[in-house]
């Protein structure tokens, strides 16, 4: 397993998945985006990490 290939992966997703949240939070105006920041940061690295381990 390539491990730091996983973790830049999941890092690029993280970084793409919390700005889009935050532009679509500006198109839609809510009181608390802090609860939607953290499940999409965790579910982006995650997704970005496994899905980066499977590649050959």
């Amino acid at each position: 397993m390539n491990w730091n290939a996983g973790i830049k992966a999941g890092a690029i997703s993280v970084l793409f998945a919390v700005l889009f949240t935050y532009l679509a939070s500006l198109l839609f105006e809510t009181e608390d985006l802090y609860w939607a920041i953290i499940a999409v940061t965790f579910a982006s690295f995650f997704s970005g990490f496994f899905s980066a381990q499977k590649q050959p």
